[in-house]
């Protein structure tokens, strides 16, 4: 069986994102097709008209409800349905951030799909607050912060055919980013290692089947350390070794 996942794309961060796909690609065991979330093509084709615009220092503000965001897939996300749809895909699909290392298998996070829920998230415990992240980007506190940073998609679920590009470019920030077309129990819970965050994620004592540098990550000189960071770097060499051609903005590490 394909399976299928959308991985956000952001043009600061390119080699971040493709270290993601490349992790989840070389470890699944079953054929998946990788998609890259890019607003440029996804306004192109009509789907996100979502008004933002960029500050002085590059920050971006969203017109809709006037707050900052961090990355170019901030909102776009929430159309994975849509484009799901469109293209005829059923059963599960998989949303994740672009600043994920897949450490397992992919097809072990699909088996966990229970086709009771809409959704399956890690639902983090960690709401966090207004501040700095990455590069010096805003980070926004909000209820059920994190849980839509990596999420299973159940496209047979009747519910997520209410979420059309239409809430998606015009619901606030938080109405999105709390699942709030569902109610509480068509979301499930996914095991934590799945989306296992430094410095939020507590010790389990099981290893992380998926990193997420939520905050940060080793492509920044001020995250070089981070934990997993050493895994990092051994992917994204493994990546050079393997592929060409190379991101628009490689580093040498």
């Amino acid at each position: 069986m394909t399976l299928h996942a959308f991985v956000g794309h952001d043009n600061r961060q390119q080699a971040a994102g493709a270290v993601c796909e490349h992790s989840l690609v070389r470890r699944s065991s079953q054929p998946v097709v990788v998609t890259p979330l890019k607003l440029r093509s996804l306004q192109h084709s009509g789907l996100y008209h979502r008004e933002s615009r960029i500050l002085g220092n590059g920050q971006y503000m969203d017109v809709k409800d006037g707050k900052p965001f961090s990355t170019e897939f901030s909102y776009s996300r929430f159309l994975v349905p849509e484009i799901a749809r469109s293209n005829n895909l059923s059963g599960w699909v998989l949303w994740c951030d672009n600043d994920f290392l897949f450490l397992d298998d992919v097809a072990n996070l699909f088996a966990l799909a229970d086709p009771q829920y809409a959704v399956m998230v890690v639902k983090h415990d960690w709401q966090g607050k207004d501040g700095m992240k990455m590069d010096g980007m805003a980070q926004q506190g909000y209820y059920r912060k994190l849980w839509s940073s990596l999420i299973l998609w159940n496209m047979d679920h009747p519910y997520n055919v209410e979420l059309t590009p239409h809430e998606v470019n015009n619901a606030s920030g938080a109405w999105l980013h709390g699942f709030s077309w569902l109610n509480d129990h068509e979301i499930g819970a996914l095991p934590p290692q799945w989306n296992w965050i430094p410095g939020v994620s507590k010790d389990t004592g099981t290893k992380p089947a998926a990193v997420h540098f939520s905050a940060g990550g080793p492509w920044l000189e001020e995250y070089k350390n981070v934990d997993f960071a050493d895994e990092w770097r051994l992917e994204y060499d493994h990546m050079v070794a393997t592929r060409n051609p190379k991101p628009a903005d490689w580093i040498e590490l």
